[in-house]
């Protein structure tokens, strides 16, 4: 089936899926209300595997398992470090 407008309908279709899903930071403070630092992670991800642009495919995944290991470590050993000086977690900041 064809229609005239085919662009526009598409256009109008994939927001009417799209509504439910997109304002749900209004209701819950913990989802970030853009992907700022989600964007800025994978930009130093991509920052540092273009310094090593001489990796196989297999070191690059390796390289990639790492990176996300040892940002990890860095936010466990930030909450230990908390529980240490105040006995309790404080939660994250919420960058926005």
């Amino acid at each position: 089936m064809s229609y005239t407008h085919d662009k526009v309908r598409k256009a109008h279709v994939h927001l009417k899926r799209a509504v439910p899903n997109m304002f749900k930071f209004i209701d819950r403070p913990d989802i970030p209300k853009n992907t700022n630092a989600l964007e800025s992670f994978f930009g130093y991800l991509k920052d540092n595997l273009r310094i090593h642009r001489g990796l196989s495919f297999e070191h690059k995944g390796n390289f990639i398992k790492w990176y996300f290991f040892f940002s990890n470590q860095k936010k466990f050993w930030f909450l230990v470090w908390q529980v240490c000086v105040s006995g309790r977690p404080k939660p994250l900041a919420r960058t926005t």
